[in-house]
């Protein structure tokens, strides 16, 4: 989990539970404020779906790179052709729009 722990700031990373012990008290001294400003900063929701973005995008273009996918797909590029969209679809209640 040392990824998700900034040492001193958000928590500590121990690798025993007798370390876990001896660093408990650290860890309940820690300012709470800074721990949520750090998480927020971390993990709102805008900042996850771009990297969850990025992930999906680097997995596309290394698929696309195989050269299975290559021979497969004829080395043609990706679509980038536009779908028409009609909006949303409005409920009609007792016949109004």
């Amino acid at each position: 989990m040392r990824e998700l722990v900034d040492e001193g700031c958000t928590g500590r990373a121990c690798a025993t539970l007798d370390a876990l012990a001896a660093g408990l008290d650290d860890v309940l001294a820690l300012d709470r404020r800074r721990v949520r400003a750090r998480a927020l900063e971390r993990f709102r929701p805008e900042r996850m779906v771009d990297a969850h973005v990025e992930v999906y995008r680097r997995i596309a273009a290394e698929h696309r790179a195989r050269p299975e996918t290559r021979a497969r797909d004829g080395d043609r590029e990706p679509s980038t052709e536009k779908t028409a969209h009609a909006g949303p679809r409005t409920a009609r209640r007792g016949g109004q729009p």
